[in-house]
């Protein structure tokens, strides 16, 4: 049976400061007093910039044994470049998280609604990311979550089953569930 973990999606947000986290308490004490009641977390600045390989390190040391990150994949290389010219932006990016070490989860790449210009079609999206997927490297756990409600098919989700990256859903109530997909047909297996 799979580990249920209990997190967040970031270790700080705007109101925190004296509702969850004791009144007065410094902000670089946030993460171990989080540790304490949570043992996952999603890094949700990632997104934003690659961190330094010393940030990630001082992530690690403040968090207990068996506690996991989960990290988003950097914008630039997910909005910016579009998983095109960003192998080094990418390798950057696996070297600050491998500071991680044990306590690493999966790695979130995140893709908006792609206006039209950017992709016509669902095929021209996988078109690009079929490759990419290729590429990826076997010692890290992926997830892959798209904001178009119309590309979550079977070819899509294959896609992602052929290369072992996991389908990450987005809650927001425009976008299928589970089990509603299962109804619709879109994914017989779930």
């Amino acid at each position: 049976m799979a580990d249920i973990r209990i997190g967040t999606s970031a270790f700080t947000a705007a109101g925190w400061a004296g509702s969850f986290y004791p009144k007065g308490m410094k902000s670089t004490e946030y993460l171990s007093f989080y540790a304490t009641r949570f043992d996952a977390v999603e890094l949700d600045n990632t997104f934003y910039a690659t961190p330094a390989v010393s940030t990630v390190k001082n992530w690690y040391a403040k968090t207990p044994p068996g506690f996991l990150f989960a990290a988003k994949v950097p914008q630039v290389i997910t909005h910016d470049k579009v998983l095109v010219g960003c192998d080094d932006d990418f390798r950057n990016f696996l070297t600050a998280m491998d500071a991680l070490g044990e306590k690493l989860g999966p790695l979130l790449f995140q893709f908006g609604k792609f206006k039209s210009s950017e992709f016509k079609t669902q095929g021209e999206f996988l078109a690009r990311l079929k490759p990419f997927l290729h590429k990826l490297p076997k010692n890290y756990r992926f997830a892959i979550e798209i904001r178009n409600e119309n590309w979550l098919d079977l070819r899509f989700v294959d896609l992602l089953r052929e290369h072992g990256v996991a389908l990450a859903l987005i809650d927001q109530s425009w976008m299928p569930r589970p089990w509603e997909m299962k109804k619709q047909s879109r994914l017989d297996y779930l």
